[in-house]
């Protein structure tokens, strides 16, 4: 080979060699800008979402960022922020946006359930799943108490109108007047007089909703999610016999009552509250009426003085039923009077756990053998009948009457009325566009979520 074909040959190969290091260099920042910017959008999106409310998640536990006032189609403060935080050579749309209360309140139950696993352990709730069939069995007793009403209505009136009826059956008259929220609470309570104006509501108006599709639980509906939300509720949320630091920063003291009333006062849910454990505690009282023979006993025995007074004999069997009711209704009283003052009763009752004599209501005295608290430590409390009530609620109802709580506390918190669950973000989803060099543009999704 001659020498100047040598050096045509070399100069060649390292033209050649340079091309290659040239491509690779060039592969090398194309890559390199394309990681940058994804990092850049990354960063300002996990920036963006440190904006949590801190108001809400201190007291709640719940994760979500607001994005400002409904409304807002194109997202405009979620596309300033992610600005703010270095994208701002970056062209964004947001391709799906998740709100808190989307979805029938999805992410805030998921959240709520997550925390509670976390915090307590899913055994936590597994003595419950075993009992919700006695809850049951005693609501079905008290729903069919409340159905007989019409029909109880009409054969007292019957009673009572016959000779010496009116006299006969005053107490009867007596318990159906009773004002149980007077009658039931400690002397020394009281009773709250906050009330809520009712348009200011999140369950009162429409709402902003989000876009696009994202992953939520599919077992959000299983009975063990289903008792480890109510849980959470009766954790985060305030009631009747809450202490009272916990109740002044509050827009409403009786929280697990409201969301069990939702009355727009604290006094009309408590009211609600009690004559729903009341129709619990007659319903069990009255299961364990029928099922005592020395009571049942007493109260046909009775039936029939009263029918003799009254001159209707064929009446027996009414007047043991009405009896039966109001025993198991004043049994009921004083059961509640024992639950507000902090004790437990048993759901069921054992004879030596009954309280009030039939004699007694019969002559509207007070009841003279009352179980001591001391020996009921091991039945349910004030609270374990709350869990019952939250039970029967569906789930859904109880999360809007939740985000109704939390929207009023915050905006008490923030001191800012303007403040809307319905704007507060949990997931976003956007497309990105970034210009490497000139005519070389990358585009690419992110995303990011409380999770």
């Amino acid at each position: 080979m001659k020498k100047g074909e040598v050096t045509a040959f070399l100069s060649l190969v390292f033209v050649l060699i340079l091309a290659f290091i040239t491509s690779i260099l060039n592969s090398a920042m194309v890559q390199t800008t394309k990681s940058t910017k994804r990092q850049e959008v990354d960063r300002a999106l996990f920036s963006l979402f440190g904006e949590y409310d801190p108001v809400l998640f201190e007291v709640y536990d719940i994760f979500a960022t607001d994005t400002g006032q409904p409304g807002d189609g194109e997202y405009a403060q979620v596309k300033n922020r992610l600005q703010y935080y270095g994208v701002r050579d970056i062209k964004q749309e947001i391709s799906g946006i998740q709100f808190l209360t989307d979805q029938m309140g999805a992410a805030f139950k998921e959240q709520a359930i997550e925390y509670m696993a976390y915090t307590y352990g899913i055994s936590s709730v597994q003595d419950f799943v075993g009992m919700t069939k006695e809850w049951e069995k005693v609501e079905i007793a008290g729903n069919n108490i409340k159905n007989q009403n019409e029909t109880f209505d009409q054969q007292f009136t019957e009673i009572a109108s016959k000779e010496n009826g009116k006299e006969s059956f005053e107490f009867v008259e007596e318990m159906q007047k009773l004002p149980l929220l007077s009658s039931v609470l400690p002397a020394n309570y009281q009773c709250s007089t906050k009330i809520v104006e009712q348009q200011q509501l999140f369950s009162q108006r429409k709402h902003n909703v989000g876009k696009g599709e994202f992953y939520i639980r599919s077992d959000l509906s299983s009975l063990q999610n289903k008792l480890l939300f109510r849980e959470y509720l009766l954790e985060k949320f305030t009631n009747a016999l809450s202490s009272n630091d916990k109740l002044e920063s509050k827009q409403l003291s009786y929280e697990v009552e409201y969301l069990i009333g939702g009355k727009n006062s604290d006094q009309s849910n408590l009211e609600v509250v009690l004559k729903r454990i009341a129709l619990l505690r007659t319903g069990a009282n009255y299961i364990f009426l029928l099922n005592d023979p020395k009571k049942k006993a007493e109260v046909e025995t009775m039936a029939t003085v009263l029918s003799a007074l009254i001159l209707c004999p064929e009446g027996i069997e009414v007047i043991s039923q009405i009896l039966l009711i109001v025993w198991a209704f004043a049994e009921s009283v004083q059961d509640l009077k024992i639950l507000m003052n902090g004790h437990k009763i048993p759901l069921l009752k054992t004879p030596d756990q009954w309280s009030v004599s039939l004699n007694s209501v019969i002559h509207r005295q007070p009841p003279t053998n009352i179980s001591s608290p001391i020996e009921q430590e091991n039945g349910l409390g004030y609270k374990d009948y709350l869990r019952i009530l939250l039970f029967f609620k569906t789930t859904d109802t109880l999360t809007a009457k939740a985000f109704d709580r939390i929207e009023g506390n915050l905006r008490l918190a923030h001191e800012e009325a303007n403040i809307s669950l319905d704007t507060y973000m949990t997931k976003v989803r956007c497309m990105n566009q970034a210009t490497i060099h000139p005519g070389v543009l990358y585009d690419f999704p992110a995303y990011f979520g409380y999770n």
